[in-house]
Parts: structure tokens; C-alpha cells; sequence
């Protein structure tokens, strides 16, 4: 076609505007390009399009695919065609060049999703969506994996054949409406293999559509979670159960609870909780071993089994404890019935050990009652451990119903806890001292600091009222180091008073050895308030020293005394330890519990215990307290038994700092001391008579005083010991018939309280067995008769202050 011909022009608008690149050449030489293959060869005549001239000139074969460098110096893929044609009447080759890079991308990208599907741990099914009933089409080697049909067995089928006879799953209405609305859906269906073992198949199915947006087919992604759905029914199981004896837990007894109340509310019946602690466990799994603690366990969960009813529930809470539920209680009996007969079943014995010996233990058990008043599950089970508790503080080994009361101690515990640390953090605590009075001189050698409170609602509370609570809530280390600084800067202040001899006691807890360096604290509250460590002392109770962290204590108390300070054991004889901690930490007094001074006077082995503590002390070159000194004769008796010193009440009552910088002993007590000083100077001839009728009485002080005795009279035998205590009586001169106690009980405990007494007996009634023993005994000195000859009584008293003088002096070596 020549240049004129009319269509020549839009021939050449079409050859130059087409989307392939056209090249025609004719001897290596470039004759025409259009467009599209300037752009990807460069311009005509350049290197670029020269080369590949040349390379695509000299291939053997018309067509094939290639790469080449375009004129970026990219490789790009192309699909090219070689054509013999005349060009302007002379041969020529025509090149045509397509540019096949998406072509490229795009199998690149199925063969990879081809792969990505084949690879993928899931199973993948297409169904035709066009043809009748669904037909697969399509399956994934894991869908063969899974299922264990091969593709050849389930082409061309629906895929409800998976479902075996399981036809009626509520999910397969969800999967059939989706497919009707071609939408997604995702369902969990219980399949079977080829095999006939079921599998749980988590499916998703989502319509494909064409490029029209018409659904063609529908692709399903299928998930064996047989394996995570046993897992899961496995982790909610352990959840709600005890693993070790697959009972119930706390949680799931939660649940039960809550849905029993809610019954028993609209069935107006009442629900009953029992918790079950066992008594000693803790022990037992110490010293056999957590293998046989569990083993323990098992048996009890066992026993207790046995005894439910249908419709009871047994959970175990903790450790060591039970809980029973009773669903539908009509009477106290249901209950108390059941109750009895666990607590008889846990008692008898366990062998944790195979071939070992047998195991005992008890239990206690807490009951709580439904009322009206009940709120919800965490109340009942609040109520039931508040009785448990009740249960094991008498002792263990019953059981105890819920009260109120209970309920309301509870609560003000837990308020009292709050306001502990309130307290301490505002600084409302006082430090109140009791005096410590030596007994040779009368004076006050040192104080025992007490921590007091007035709480702002209730007034001044005893310490034994919040000082458990603080131990039980770690409040105690705070508090103590607060008592010890304290008690450290008060004392320094009455050392600048000019009480150089002066000592401040502070009780020292275990919690603050055992959760605090105790010894630190020491040396900090005694640099922080300049006091010499010799006028410190801290008091410990026998328990701390000799408990499971004794050895802990122990190094503290060496630390301590290094430093100068004090070691008082406080209560002694009451913590069960005895004498064997006085050997293992360097102690510089002890302080003999109140309880063997309250009937000092009386009771003889009270008086023998204490006179025994005081030599048994001084032969160990450590100081003596008697601490509860009530009444002037307690403390005569202790001045004369040579206790070193002596705290009570009747010396001095707790007081603040201020009034602690004046005290001064009371009236009473100074006449004590100043007539033990002068107890050397007493008349050496002191009788007692003591006749519960008084003429008798008086008749005898006429009939004796003419001798010069001093003479001292009452018609009760307690305040004959009170008299006793507080003279130096040398004899004793009793009835043998009074109400209170008869003569020869009376004069039993003399000779023990008051072994140096000569004693003699006066009776109008001759009860001679209960004498003669007395006398056997070495009670009675003499026995006399009523009524009696004036003269030998006379007679018999004289001799008996004779036998005295001569017993005292032979003791006396002389």
C-alpha cells in the first residue's frame, strides 16, 4: 500500500497505537517501530533495540517466549512473533511483541495459591454451585488427611455424606440457609471418617462469586478440634474440680450453692453447709510427706463420699478442708445426723503408707443454716468457716452451729484491723508504764512499758483485744518497732530527770524476730534516742525462744545482749518450756507468771513453786519479779521469800509518762517496806490463834497475852494466811472444827507455805483419825482438848515457842 492510498493513514494510526510492540526490520536494520515497542526497546536505532534484534533475528523457530532487557534494564517476559512481509516492496521480518508479565504474575500467583491450598493444615473443599445438589469439586490433600477418603471417593458427591447417620444437627439448618442466602457461615458439625471414628469439624463456608458477581461456588475451610474441644471440656472439668480427688472445688460449690438458696427460697425449705477441717493434717503431711498427705486426702474425700445423700454435694475448699451441701433441709437433725457420723468415720484410722502404720486423725466441723436473712452463697460459706473455726478453738474433734454473735465478731475484727492502721498512721497509740518495785528498798528501779489505745468510737480497748489481731495481720512489726522507739525516748528523758539506775522493759513479739531484724531495730531506737543499752530490756515470752524458729530468735537474743541490753523472760513457768531456755539464751531476770502469785498465801504448791523459781533463779545469778502482786500480804510473803522485785497493782497501776516522773509508792505500800526493814526488830514470840467462835477466841487472848506474847487473832482461815504472810509467826494455835476448812487441812497447807510454824491443835471433838495423820504427817505439833486446862495450855505454848527457837537455831548452825 502506497503513502496515497486513502487508508494508508489510519492503517498507520492502528499500527502505531496498538497495545503490542510491532518492529520491522530488514537487514539488522530497523525499518519501523510503533509505540509500544519504543517503549520497551528504547528509541529506533539504540543499543538496546539493536540487541534484541539481533537475539530474536537468529532464533531457529518463528514464535516462542523470552525475556528481555527492556530500555530501564529491566527483564521483562514476552511472547514474540516473527513474520516474513514485503515493506515497501522490498522483504522484510516483522517483529511482534507482547508483554506477557501480568500473564506471568497471575500463574505465578495460582500455581502459588494452588500450592498455599494443597499445603494448608486445614481442609478445603469447592462444591459447584450451579450443578444439582452441590457437588464437590474440589479437595485439599489435608481434607483427605483428615476424613481419610481419597479425592477420587468424595468428587462428584454432596458433603453431607460426612455426617453419617448424625442428619438432625440444629447446625445444619444454619449451613443450609447460609447457602440459600449465599452467604458465609461458620458451624462446628460432629463428622465421621471412612474409617467410622468421629471427629468435631469446626466449618467455614463462603460463596465464590464470578466475575459478574454470580455465585458459582461455594469453598468450605474444615478444622479437626476434636483435640481442643477435649482440652477444653479438660481445662473446664479442672476448673470446676478438685484434681486430685475429683470432687467439687470451691468454685463449682459456688454454683451449687447459689442454686440451692434460690430453690429453698420458693420451696420455703433451708439449705445446710458443713465445712470439714481436719485437725492435724498439717503434721502428718510434714512427716510422711506430700505423697501420703494426698494419699490421706483420697481416704477421707472416699469416706466422706459414702455418707451423701442423693442430691448432697461434698467439695473440697482447701488443703485440709471439706465442704457438705444440703440441698432441702426440713429439721436441725438432717443435719446434726449426718454430722455425727463424719466426725465418728474420719476418726477411725488411715494407713497413707502402704504396709505402715496406721494414721489418726480428727475433724471439726462448722454448720450453717439458711434463714431469711441469708444473702447469697459467700454468706453461708462465711457463716460455716466462722463455726469451724469455734469448732477447732474448743479443742477439735466436734463440731459447732453458727451464731450471729459470730457473724458480728467477724465484723468487728475486721473493722478493728482497719483502724490498727489508722491509728499507726496518725500516731494515736499511748505508751502507759507500770513500775517495778525493788523489795529490799521500796523504790522503783524500773517500768514495763504497755501500749494502750482509745479508739475513737469505743473508749480505751484492752490489749488483748487488738494486740491478736495484729499479730495475725502483720501490723505487729510496725507496731513494735513504734512501742520500742518510743519507750526508748521516754526512758532517756527520765534519765536526764536524774534516774541514772533506771530501766524500761519492752515487750518484744515473735513476729518482730521473725519478720524483722529485731536486732537491728534495737541499736536503731537506741542510737536514734541516745539511751545507754543498760537501761533497755526487752521481755519475750518462753514460746518464742522454744517454737520452730527458736534457733532464728536464739542469734537475735545473743546480738542483743552484746549490745548491753536486758533479756527478761516474761511469764515464766507458763509457756510449757520450763527451765531449758534459761540455758540457751543469756537471761538477766525472769518474771514469774500471775498465776502462781494469785493464791500465794493459800495455796501450797503455788508457794512452794515460787519459793522453789526464786532459789532456783538466785543460784543462777539472774533476778526475780513477781508479776500480779495484788494485795499487801502477797507482797509481804514475796518480801520475806526474798523475791527481788514485785509489779501489780497494789504497787502501782499503769500510767502515762507524766505521772510515771512524780510516782511516789501509796501509803500502804511504803508501811510494807518500812516494816520489812525493821522485821530483824520484831518480837521473836508471834502466836497466831485462829477459832472461827469468837468468845473462844478472846478467851484465849486473855488467857496467853499474861505470857508477853504478841498475839495475833481471827476467826477465818483465809485471813489467817493473809496474816501469815505478812508477820513473822513462830506458833500456831487452831480449832479443829470451822466451816471454811477444819484444822488439820488448815494446818497441811501451813507447813508447806510456812514450814518453820510450830502448830497445835485445839478440839472439842475427837475426829482422831484425820489428827493422827495430821500428826503423822508432821502437820500438828501437838493436839490439845476442849475444853482445856488453863495452865497446861499455858504450859504447851510455852514449849512450843521453846521447840521453835531451838529448831530455828539449830537450822542456823547454831
Amino acid at each position: 500500500m502506497s503513502n496515497s492510498h486513502p487508508s494508508y493513514g489510519l492503517l498507520e494510526s492502528l499500527v502505531e497505537n496498538i497495545r503490542d510492540g510491532m518492529v520491522v526490520a530488514s537487514k539488522q536494520q530497523v525499518l519501523f517501530a510503533n509505540q509500544a515497542a519504543r517503549e520497551l526497546l528504547g528509541p529506533v536505532g539504540g543499543q538496546v533495540m539493536k540487541s534484541a534484534l539481533s537475539s530474536l533475528s537468529g532464533a531457529a523457530v518463528d514464535r516462542f517466549e523470552t525475556v528481555l532487557c527492556n530500555s530501564q534494564g529491566q527483564w521483562v517476559p514476552v511472547d514474540w512473533q516473527r513474520l516474513e512481509i514485503d515493506w515497501s516492496e522490498q522483504p522484510a521480518q516483522l517483529f511482534i511483541l507482547h508483554d506477557i508479565s501480568a500473564r506471568r504474575s497471575a500463574e505465578q500467583q495460582r500455581r502459588l495459591l494452588q500450592r498455599s491450598i494443597e499445603a494448608s493444615p486445614n481442609g478445603m473443599v469447592i462444591v459447584d454451585a450451579l450443578a444439582e445438589d452441590l457437588p464437590i469439586r474440589y479437595v485439599n490433600p489435608a481434607f483427605c488427611r483428615i476424613t481419610g477418603y481419597t479425592p477420587e471417593e468424595v468428587v462428584g458427591r454432596n458433603c453431607r455424606f460426612l455426617q453419617g447417620d448424625e442428619r438432625q444437627q440444629p447446625e445444619r439448618l444454619l449451613v443450609r440457609q447460609a447457602i440459600n442466602n449465599q452467604q458465609e457461615v461458620r458451624v462446628t458439625l460432629r463428622n465421621f471418617r471412612k474409617d467410622g471414628t468421629a471427629f468435631w469439624n469446626e466449618l467455614v463456608i463462603s460463596p465464590v462469586p464470578d466475575e459478574r458477581g454470580k455465585v458459582t461456588h461455594f469453598v468450605s475451610t474444615q478444622h479437626d478440634i476434636s483435640m481442643q474441644l477435649h482440652a477444653e471440656q479438660a481445662l473446664a472439668y479442672n476448673v470446676s474440680h478438685d484434681v486430685l480427688t475429683s470432687l467439687p472445688n470451691l468454685s463449682l460449690l459456688r454454683d451449687r450453692l447459689t442454686q440451692a438458696l434460690n430453690i429453698s427460697r420458693r420451696h420455703n425449705s433451708q439449705v445446710a453447709l458443713t465445712v470439714v477441717n481436719l485437725d492435724g493434717f498439717k503434721a502428718i503431711n510434714s512427716s510422711l510427706g506430700l505423697a501420703a498427705g494426698d494419699s490421706l486426702l483420697i481416704q477421707v474425700a472416699d469416706r466422706l463420699l459414702e455418707l451423701m445423700q442423693a442430691g448432697d454435694t461434698l467439695a473440697r475448699l482447701s488443703a485440709d478442708e471439706f465442704a457438705l451441701l444440703q440441698p432441702n433441709v426440713m429439721a436441725e437433725d438432717d443435719v446434726t445426723g449426718l454430722v455425727d457420723e463424719l466426725i465418728v468415720e474420719l476418726a477411725l484410722p488411715y494407713r497413707p503408707v502402704p504396709g505402715g502404720d496406721p494414721v489418726y486423725l480428727t475433724a471439726s466441723a462448722g454448720i450453717a443454716l439458711s434463714s431469711a436473712a441469708t444473702k447469697d452463697a459467700s454468706d453461708l460459706l462465711r457463716h460455716a468457716s466462722l463455726a469451724v473455726r469455734q469448732a477447732k478453738g474448743r479443742g477439735g474433734d466436734c463440731y459447732h452451729w453458727y451464731t450471729e454473735i459470730m457473724n458480728q465478731r467477724a465484723n468487728r475484727l475486721v473493722t478493728l484491723r482497719k483502724d490498727i492502721q489508722d491509728a499507726l498512721d496518725n500516731n494515736a497509740f499511748e505508751l502507759y508504764y507500770q513500775p517495778i518495785i525493788d523489795s529490799s528498798t521500796g523504790q522503783c528501779r524500773s517500768v514495763e512499758a504497755l501500749l494502750r489505745w482509745q479508739h475513737p468510737q469505743e473508749g480505751w480497748l484492752s490489749p488483748g483485744e487488738f494486740l491478736p489481731i495484729a499479730e495475725s495481720t502483720g501490723q505487729m512489726v510496725p507496731l513494735g518497732e513504734w512501742v520500742l522507739r518510743r519507750a526508748c525516748m521516754d526512758a532517756r528523758q527520765l534519765l536526764d530527770q536524774g534516774r541514772t539506775d533506771h530501766r524500761v522493759a519492752v515487750n518484744i513479739s515473735a513476729a518482730q524476730f521473725l519478720r524483722s531484724d529485731a536486732a537491728h531495730s534495737v541499736a536503731k531506737a537506741l542510737a536514734d534516742s541516745g539511751l545507754p543499752a543498760r537501761a533497755l530490756e526487752l521481755e519475750i515470752v518462753e514460746s518464742v525462744v522454744m517454737g520452730e524458729d527458736g534457733e532464728r530468735v536464739r542469734e537475735a537474743l545473743l546480738a542483743i545482749r552484746a549490745m548491753g541490753v536486758g533479756i527478761v523472760i516474761d511469764d515464766f513457768g507458763a509457756g510449757g518450756s520450763g527451765f531449758s531456755c534459761l540455758k540457751q539464751i543469756p537471761v538477766t531476770r525472769i518474771k514469774i507468771d500471775p498465776s502462781f502469785i494469785r493464791h500465794i498465801i493459800s495455796d501450797q504448791n503455788d508457794a512452794a513453786i515460787t519459793r522453789g523459781l526464786i532459789d532456783m533463779v538466785h543460784k543462777l545469778s539472774m533476778e526475780v519479779v513477781a508479776q500480779g502482786v495484788e494485795d499487801e500480804y502477797q507482797a509481804a510473803y514475796l518480801i520475806r521469800h526474798k523475791c527481788d522485785q514485785l509489779q501489780g497493782y497494789f504497787l502501782g497501776r499503769p500510767m502515762g509518762f507524766e505521772a510515771l516522773s512524780s510516782f511516789e509508792l501509796q501509803q500502804d505500800c511504803a508501811r510494807l517496806f518500812a516494816r520489812a526493814e525493821k522485821s530483824g526488830q520484831e518480837p521473836s514470840r508471834t502466836l497466831l490463834i485462829l477459832d472461827d467462835e469468837a468468845n473462844i477466841l478472846r478467851s484465849l487472848q486473855r488467857l496467853l497475852r499474861r505470857d508477853g506474847y504478841q498475839i495475833l487473832a481471827t476467826t477465818s482461815a483465809s485471813e489467817a494466811f493473809k496474816l501469815l504472810s505478812s508477820h513473822r509467826v513462830q506458833v500456831v494455835l487452831s480449832d479443829q472444827r470451822m466451816p471454811e476448812m477444819n484444822g488439820t487441812e488448815f494446818f497441811s497447807r501451813v507447813k508447806q507455805l510456812h514450814p518453820g510454824t510450830v502448830r497445835i491443835i485445839l478440839s472439842g471433838y475427837t475426829d482422831l483419825d484425820s489428827v493422827t495423820d495430821a500428826i503423822n504427817r508432821g502437820a500438828i505439833y501437838k493436839f490439845l482438848t476442849k475444853p482445856w486446862d488453863d495452865d497446861q495450855i499455858r504450859e504447851e505454848v510455852k514449849q512450843a515457842f521453846i521447840y521453835h527457837a531451838a529448831s530455828d537455831s539449830e537450822e542456823n548452825g547454831g
